[in-house]
């Protein structure tokens, strides 16, 4: 088994206002959500604009990010670190982010529920650039 990759190089740089009261488990989900990205065999999508449809005509952009292949993916890779450097169980790490979303009225109780579940249990496919030598 090889892996096939252009050469190239990256720095993670991670600065932070000291005023915040962010902590190294929440810098690692991030990190290594982004680092995840890289794995990924994904061509770039953007959430279109919000409509001017009523919200309950139109699909919830947050929902329709959040639950892109790409995004479940990185996003349950980011919260598996932070479980593992701050101890607490990968669903409560997820809630404590969802939470923020569902206090501010941007997801209701069905759609976080849907993430929830999906950011959960992902169907993770890693390297799509895995040339497999076998014969």
């Amino acid at each position: 088994m090889g892996f096939k990759f252009k050469k190239s190089s990256f720095a993670v740089i991670v600065r932070y206002d000291k005023r915040h009261n962010y902590n190294y488990a929440e810098i690692a989900n991030v990190v290594a959500h982004e680092l995840h990205h890289l794995t990924q065999d994904m061509l770039y999508f953007s959430i279109e604009g919000i409509e001017d449809k009523p919200r309950h005509m139109r699909e919830n952009p947050y929902v329709k990010y959040f639950l892109m292949p790409a995004e479940i993916e990185a996003f349950h890779i980011g919260f598996r670190a932070e479980s593992d450097i701050s101890g607490m169980s990968i669903e409560r790490c997820i809630k404590k982010y969802l939470n923020s979303y569902a206090k501010s009225g941007a997801l209701n109780s069905f759609e976080y529920e849907k993430i929830l579940v999906n950011w959960l249990n992902p169907e993770i496919k890693l390297l799509k650039g895995v040339i497999n030598n076998e014969s």
